[in-house]
């Protein structure tokens, strides 16, 4: 379904978990163009045509693919102030799947908004976003390609902290609101890895955790393991 499904009038019915709720509609004009999804909510599917891109206003969402064998890949996971269907804008088609993985709120921002100026996300921002998608793009290859399992999920709480501060939110202290399962999917790694490096994150005295609440108690330290400075 796509995003010219959601501008037709609502219909009645509950909502379904993982289907278009009713109330997604984009109205004509920039001040309309908002909406809230619940978790399991679907934004756009591989395929869809796409109007323009989303900024994240609250919550968080996941972009996956799912590859020719049936499997999942995970994108990435993104926060306030992160904005998405950036990889549509070569011919509009995306080629990604955007969940939400909380109760989230998006604003389309139309090509033709961005086009005539008519919001305050212009080009000159646009392209600074798309440069801090390859840097980041960049980062993940590279530590994919080199990093042990402790590494890797030190740079993802630490890549996850530092963006939410850059947000004017918390890097201390948050809420993972990714499953354990995704993190291991983005990561590379199997879900019983994770948790165990958790755990001796735990042992370690760098963070604390209850479910998915976090608490980092040593940033720097977390920052070094990270790096590949062992010396903890």
């Amino acid at each position: 379904m796509s995003l010219a499904a959601i501008e037709q009038p609502a219909i009645g019915g509950p909502r379904t978990r993982g289907q278009y709720s009713p109330s997604m509609r984009f109205g004509t004009r920039p001040q309309e163009n908002a909406v809230i999804l619940h978790a399991g909510d679907t934004l756009y599917r591989m395929g869809d045509e796409l109007k323009g891109i989303f900024l994240i206003n609250v919550g968080a969402m996941k972009l996956h693919r799912i590859t020719e064998s049936g499997e999942q890949q995970i994108i990435g996971f993104y926060v306030p102030g992160d904005v998405i269907g950036l990889d549509a804008l070569g011919d509009g088609i995306s080629p990604s799947m955007a969940v939400a993985l909380d109760t989230t709120s998006v604003t389309l921002i139309t090509f033709e908004c961005l086009m005539n100026g008519k919001h305050d996300f212009d080009g000159q921002e646009l392209i600074r976003r798309l440069g801090m998608t390859l840097n980041r793009d960049n980062d993940l290859i590279m530590m994919l390609s080199q990093r042990t399992a402790d590494r890797r999920l030190a740079w993802f709480l630490m890549e996850y902290s530092d963006r939410l501060a850059g947000r004017g939110l918390s890097p201390f202290e948050f809420s993972l609101p990714m499953s354990r399962g995704d993190i291991a999917l983005f990561l590379g790694l199997a879900m019983e890895t994770v948790c165990r490096e958790l755990a001796h994150f735990c042992e370690m005295g760098l963070l604390k955790k209850k479910h998915r609440r976090f608490r980092l108690l040593d940033r720097d330290r977390l920052r070094r393991l990270a790096s590949g400075d062992r010396d903890n």
